[in-house]
């Protein structure tokens, strides 16, 4: 019996080593990295990698990289913008006692750069990726699996929708 013949009824499985997961849940991370990142079609941003310290409530993670990431855009009409701006990464940072100096850009990055380290909450949960239709709006694509969306919180409301979490039924 050949090679061949042995693998006949073999059905292959996409490999899923190294894919990020999509997770959901309550969870301590660090800021891992930051980065200041040019123009490239969609404005100045601020690039920021999260690693889980610990998951609090929700799906476990036992990835070896950063598993959340946010792009914080810096163009002065949506810098402030508390969803996708600069602003929503400052009130996280905020949020567990971080000053960020805003006196330059220059010093904003300085600040930015040396709050690497720092222990954050986030709430995280899955979402549909989008497509483009035809006549300009957007729907769910179906065959585009998740995409990672999260928000900061203080420990204090990270501990009580845990706790929150863990006393469902189900």
């Amino acid at each position: 019996m050949g090679i061949a013949d042995a693998l006949k009824d073999y059905v292959p499985e996409k490999s899923t080593v190294g894919e990020k997961p999509t997770l959901k849940g309550v969870y301590k991370v660090s800021l891992f990295d930051v980065a200041y990142m040019e123009d490239k079609g969609y404005g100045e941003s601020i690039y920021a990698q999260f690693k889980v310290a610990e998951t609090i409530s929700g799906d476990v993670s036992n990835a070896k990289f950063p598993e959340f990431k946010g792009y914080f855009n810096c163009a002065p009409d949506k810098v402030n913008n508390k969803s996708n701006g600069l602003g929503k990464l400052l009130n996280g940072l905020f949020s567990v006692g971080v000053e960020i100096d805003k006196s330059s850009d220059s010093a904003l990055l300085e600040s930015l750069t040396n709050a690497k380290g720092t222990t954050m909450y986030i709430n995280a949960w899955k979402s549909k990726k989008k497509k483009k239709k035809e006549d300009g709006t957007w729907e769910d694509d179906e065959d585009g699996g998740n995409v990672q969306k999260f928000s900061f919180m203080t420990e204090k409301l990270a501990m009580g929708k845990a706790s929150k979490a863990s006393a469902l039924p189900f």
